[in-house]
């Protein structure tokens, strides 16, 4: 589905959840990867520092074989494919593609896909709760209302916090939101 198609608090809060700064960055977030490194080197659990276009990148382009190897030498080809798909794309273009291409469980990869899977609906028609809900799944797909529908709800909330902090909503909206079933 084109980004007209999709409803700004899934847009917003994507961005939020995923890469706060995906807008300004140049196709990596700086910050992120000193962290996730500066983590990686005191032995720390393993954590992402990938941009959403770096998970384009990751998803799309990288072959499949080496998509999952802890290895820096694919983290650097990653982030200079990023740099070069930023200069190439707009940012629109980017976060459209993926929007589409994510999964987020039960086959379902993109988020009309998603939508339809879950709530029966078109991405276009769904509510903020429901946009929560489904954005909160790519971190951790098995997370989802069918396979984990507790987890699924605490993720729910986290995605909420994370879209009232960002401004994507309003604290009554996400109120709302939060009491939906």
């Amino acid at each position: 589905v084109s980004l007209e198609q999709i409803p700004e608090s899934v847009i917003c809060g994507t961005v939020a959840a995923e890469d706060k700064t995906f807008w300004t960055n140049p196709g990596f977030d700086p910050l992120g990867i000193a962290r996730a490194l500066y983590d990686n080197l005191r032995g720390s659990d393993i954590q992402g520092g990938s941009s959403i276009t770096q998970q384009v990148v990751k998803n799309s382009v990288i072959p499949i074989e080496e998509r999952y190897e802890k290895k820096y030498s694919r983290k650097v080809k990653e982030i200079l494919i990023a740099v070069e798909l930023t200069r190439l794309y707009p940012k629109e273009t980017i976060l459209e593609w993926y929007i589409n291409t994510n999964l987020y469980g039960n086959l379902a990869y993109g988020i009309d896909a998603a939508a339809r899977v879950y709530f029966g609906k078109s991405a276009s028609q769904l509510t903020i709760s429901e946009a929560a809900t489904l954005i909160a799944i790519p971190q951790y797909p098995g997370m989802n209302p069918f396979d984990n529908p507790e987890a699924a709800l605490e993720r729910k909330e986290l995605i909420l916090g994370r879209m009232l902090e960002e401004g994507c909503i309003t604290s009554e909206e996400a109120e709302q939101a939060s009491n939906e079933e």
